[in-house]
């Protein structure tokens, strides 16, 4: 089984293309396993996870590409107005779910009270199955509930600094 730990850039249109398909939940992974239609097994072990689309294995003529499977999502016309459109942008953000924009509409997963939600806010909205690949920075939460790092002394004085995860912050 390939031990997959980050994507490649393709080589030729002459391979033959194999997909593998997952949820979305599973794409947001770094270690999952995943079985293409040619009944080929993957492993993977990556550094950043994988997105639709994505090239992961090149080899005896085949490539093997990851394809997200499609889910319901609910589709809200952007509106043109800015004003409008800004309302929009706040009603989501304010309840704090993934989003993804495109042009003119607004998609998000389908959630079982969201339609009357919407309905309730004026909004039109209608429902489809979709590939959904919400916008990079809701992959992680802004803010959290686990508990604070213990108090400690930082040599730049002015507090600002990171535990090693590239996220800068102050106690």
């Amino acid at each position: 089984m390939p031990l997959i730990e980050q994507v490649v850039a393709e080589t030729s249109d002459a391979l033959q293309e194999l997909t593998i398909a997952a949820d979305r939940d599973t794409l947001t992974r770094r270690r999952w396993r995943g079985s293409a239609l040619d009944g080929t097994d993957f492993a993977f072990a990556l550094t950043d996870p994988v997105r639709h689309g994505s090239v992961i294995f090149e080899g005896q003529g085949k490539r093997y590409r990851v394809r997200q499977m499609p889910e319901p999502v609910l589709v809200v016309p952007l509106p043109q107005e800015p004003l409008m459109a800004a309302k929009t942008a706040w009603f989501f953000g304010n309840m704090h779910l993934p989003i993804e924009l495109r042009p003119g509409e607004v998609i998000i997963a389908e959630e079982p009270t969201l339609r009357e939600r919407i309905t309730a806010a004026g909004m039109t909205w209608t429902a489809r199955e979709d590939v959904f690949q919400p916008s990079k920075h809701c992959d992680t939460p802004a803010h959290s509930h686990f508990e604070k790092p213990a108090p400690h002394q930082h040599a730049n004085g002015d507090g600002w600094h990171t535990h090693g995860d590239g996220k800068w912050h102050k106690h």
